[in-house]
């Protein structure tokens, strides 16, 4: 950006412009380099530059989570509502993910992003049916679920299934992954239990990928029941599911 910042700060731009090489930034991990421009933005000394949008925003706090940390990451959000610009449902979610990211998740803080992040999507959804909102609705709860998993929490996480299809969420194969990867590490019962989530999938129609196989396969295998895992290995075969190792 260096060898052509002349020539930019001489075209007539827009915030889309400036939010690609906020990007270029992060892409090459240059927080520093991208909050001293989103400063410069927001500043407002040079009328080249226009004023950050919520965008802008994000994709800052994206890379600062990453280097710095959820709690960093919020100093964000803060900047952002300072100067009247009101956080999208992108931003919320960035911070739920940072959050169920660390090592020893903070679950009620993920919480409370997850709600901040399902308020926003059904205000920016509003004119939307709610099959077009699917797509948007679900990757909060697989993040979520996925803090629940990582703390060993899996009657809770079971209950966030169960909220799911009260609000009428439609789980993804990802989500039941979680669950069976849990079952397995925390339960007594993990054989069944997977089992069972199968069955529940299937019932759903949601598409059972290789991994949830996997699992399946590798809980029938630790129990000894090699003929179910022989009958799985050809159900797989002969509904065209890809084998790995």
């Amino acid at each position: 950006f260096r060898l052509v910042d002349a020539w930019f700060m001489g075209q007539r731009t827009f915030v889309r412009d400036w939010n690609i090489v906020l990007q270029a930034f992060v892409l090459a991990d240059l927080l520093d380099e991208a909050l001293d421009m989103l400063q410069a933005m927001e500043s407002g000394d040079d009328d080249r530059m226009p004023l950050p949008n919520d965008f802008s925003y994000c994709v800052v706090l994206r890379l600062m989570a990453k280097t710095r940390g959820v709690h960093a990451a919020a100093s964000i959000l803060v900047r952002m509502q300072l100067r009247g610009v009101r956080p999208g449902s992108a931003a919320w979610m960035e911070m739920l993910v940072s959050a169920v990211r660390e090592p020893f998740p903070d679950l009620d803080m993920a919480k409370f992003w997850f709600t901040k992040t399902q308020q926003t999507l059904h205000r920016e959804n509003d004119d939307r049916v709610p099959e077009e909102m699917q797509w948007g609705l679900v990757p909060p709860y697989s993040s979520l679920m996925s803090g629940y998993v990582k703390a060993g929490k899996v009657k809770d996480a079971f209950t966030l299934l169960g909220v799911m299809r009260n609000r009428g969420v439609r789980p993804d194969s990802y989500i039941f992954m979680s669950l069976m990867s849990a079952c397995m590490k925390y339960s007594a019962y993990g054989t069944e239990e997977c089992r069972q989530l199968f069955r529940i999938m299937e019932r759903m129609g949601v598409e059972q990928r290789t991994a949830n196989y996997n699992v399946l396969v590798q809980a029938y295998g630790r129990c000894g029941q090699l003929t179910e895992a022989l009958k799985l290995a050809n159900k797989m075969r002969d509904g065209g599911v890809r084998w790995d190792s």
